[in-house]
Order: structure tokens, then C-alpha cells, then sequence
């Protein structure tokens, strides 16, 4: 007989067995472990620091910790965030049912436009050959393409190997705007370079933020 549970974002995934993972998931979620990792006007860099990753590193991309959804920022601060994992079958909402839908209330970017508080992301665990660990946020139209096409050649492999993990180097390439004056547009390339069998997230790795921090008392 199936079992369902919930994973806490209202979605019940059959023949779910793992009730402890799932509460885990629910009461402190995993979105971003490691150190943030961003595509940005052609490189990819780490963090604030403004530290670059060579194109020769090589990464293996924990694809069942591929985490997608929309993130609320409010005052350049994340405020909510709607997200979870593709492997538990989440489904992200649709934009008008997040509500903030009033263009006049939302803040003005640094280009002067009303910027939508809602942002469509992924976050993607990569692991260093040294074990170290990142997570690539993806928000660009450009960054969420890299991440798809991952993800089809990884669904790809998993029919015949379910339990590889691609192995990956990351690059950028470009394309000629279709605006001329925009010119030259750069976006990243999740390349894959081979395959290893999976690995558990290390449970040592802490969330990069508390997602208990609302519930518990402030002593």
C-alpha cells in the first residue's frame, strides 16, 4: 500500500517512505548550502567577494537537491521564499497566485523601473572535486537555460543510470542581441564532462540561513 505524506509546501508525493526527511525538509529547509555561487557579466563568481571560478574546476552537480520556486525580496532582503525540490515532484505557483501584483506599490529598481518583488530562481548544489560545497543561483533567463539543459541531459543519463550525478565545468559562451546596440550577451554553460555516482548532501552543511529563526523564541 502507497503511503503519502506532505512535504510541507502543500504538495503530498506518493510512496514517500523517508517521514524523517521529509520533516527535516519542512522544518529547515535546504535551499542554499555552501557558498553562493552567481553568474555575472560573464564569469561566474563566488560570494561577495568578488572570487572567480576558473573554467577548469570540475563539479559534480547533486541534481536531487536541484531546488526551484519564487523568492519574495523586500528591501534587497529575501522575505519568503515559495520553493522545492524537483525530485518530490514540487510544482511552483504561477506569478498571480503570489499576489503583489499592483506595479504602482512595488519598489523602483536602480534603472528607475518598478521591480516585481517576486523572482523565479533555482538553486543547483554544486560539489568541488575537494568536497567543498556551492550553490548556484540562478535567476537570469540565461542562468535558468543552463539549468534546464542540465537537467534534460541529466534525465536523460538517469533512464538507463539512476544513480549518477553528471559531473560538470562551468563556462560562459555569448550570442549578438537581437537589438544590435545591446550587443554581445553573455550566459553560462553547465558543461557536462562526465558522470560519478551519487552522494548524500553532507549533513554537517548548514543551511546559509535559519529558516526556524520565526518560530523559535528570541532567548
Amino acid at each position: 500500500m502507497k503511503q503519502e505524506s506532505n512535504n510541507g509546501n502543500g504538495l503530498a508525493i506518493p510512496g514517500q517512505t523517508d517521514l524523517f526527511r521529509t520533516y527535516a525538509d519542512a522544518c529547515a529547509p535546504r535551499a542554499i548550502v555552501g557558498k553562493l555561487l552567481k553568474f555575472s557579466k560573464g564569469d561566474f563568481i563566488v560570494g561577495d567577494a568578488g572570487e572567480t571560478v576558473t573554467c577548469n574546476i570540475e563539479f559534480t552537480a547533486l541534481m536531487d537537491e536541484l531546488t526551484v520556486g519564487w523568492v519574495r525580496w523586500d528591501n534587497g532582503n529575501i522575505a519568503e521564499q515559495r520553493m522545492g525540490r524537483v525530485i518530490d515532484g514540487f510544482v511552483p505557483q504561477s506569478r498571480r497566485e503570489l499576489g503583489d501584483l499592483d506595479a504602482a506599490a512595488w519598489e523602483t529598481a536602480a534603472d528607475g523601473k518598478a521591480r516585481d518583488p517576486w523572482q523565479f530562481q533555482n538553486y543547483l548544489p554544486l560539489q568541488r572535486i575537494d568536497g567543498e560545497l556551492f550553490t548556484f543561483v540562478a535567476g537570469s533567463r540565461g542562468a535558468l537555460n543552463a539549468v534546464a539543459e542540465l537537467c534534460r541531459i541529466h534525465s536523460r543519463h538517469a533512464k538507463q543510470h539512476p544513480d549518477h550525478y553528471p559531473v560538470i565545468r562551468l563556462r560562459s559562451d555569448e550570442y549578438q542581441h537581437r537589438i544590435r546596440e545591446y550587443g554581445r550577451i553573455k550566459f553560462p554553460v553547465l558543461g557536462v564532462i562526465g558522470w560519478t555516482a551519487k552522494t548524500d548532501l553532507p549533513e554537517q552543511v548548514k543551511p546559509a540561513d535559519d529558516p526556524l529563526e520565526d518560530y523559535l523564541p528570541p532567548y
